[in-house]
C-alpha cells in the first residue's frame, strides 16, 4: 500500500455560512462501515466475528480448568 493513502471513504459534511458568524449543516454524508473497510483488506467479518467468538469461547474453557474440551 501507498505511504499516505486513506482506505475507504470517511465521513464527511457539507457546511454552510449563515452570514451572521454562524454555521448550518446542509448534508452529511455516509462513509464506508467497518464491514468495508476489512473487506477491502481482504477480510469477511461474519467469518473475523466467528473465529473470535470461537477463541473467546476456548479461553474461556482453558481458564475454567476444561481444556480437554477444546477441539
Amino acid at each position: 500500500m501507498q505511504k499516505g493513502k486513506n482506505i475507504g471513504d470517511t465521513h464527511s459534511a457539507n457546511v454552510v455560512l449563515d452570514g451572521h458568524g454562524g454555521y448550518r449543516l446542509k448534508e452529511v454524508l455516509q462513509g464506508d462501515g467497518i464491514d468495508a473497510l476489512l473487506r477491502y483488506v481482504r477480510f469477511e467479518s461474519e467469518q473475523l466475528a466467528e473465529r473470535f467468538r470461537y477463541k473467546l469461547f476456548e479461553r474461556v474453557l482453558i481458564l475454567r480448568g476444561l481444556a480437554d474440551l477444546v477441539i
